[in-house]
């Protein structure tokens, strides 16, 4: 690379922003890319998390967490459920994007 661009100051709160968020495209595309990732409901998922593979802290017990989630995920203003498996929309969505 012959141009590398080198800012005066910069911004520590915006670059650990950016990269958080590059971080969390990166995970998105490597779950997405695996086929075998199907969620079959709510409860599945939050069997199949580990947070040990994250760079999250979690700072609740985890069946008060699990007991959040899942509060969130039943307010139908944000959530539906649906009814048959969008995986493939969806990981063809996250591969156009990403």
């Amino acid at each position: 690379m012959n141009f590398v661009p080198v800012a005066n100051k910069s911004d520590d709160f915006q670059v650990k922003k950016d990269a958080e968020s590059f971080f969390r495209c990166t995970r998105l595309k490597a779950y997405f890319s695996n086929s075998s990732n199907t969620i079959s409901n709510d409860r599945d998922m939050f069997e199949r998390l580990n947070p040990s593979k994250s760079s999250w802290v979690p700072t609740w017990r985890a069946d008060l967490y699990k007991q959040e989630a899942l509060r969130q995920l039943s307010d139908t203003n944000f959530y539906c459920e649906v009814d048959k498996d969008l995986t493939t929309n969806n990981q063809s969505l996250v591969k156009a994007t990403v």
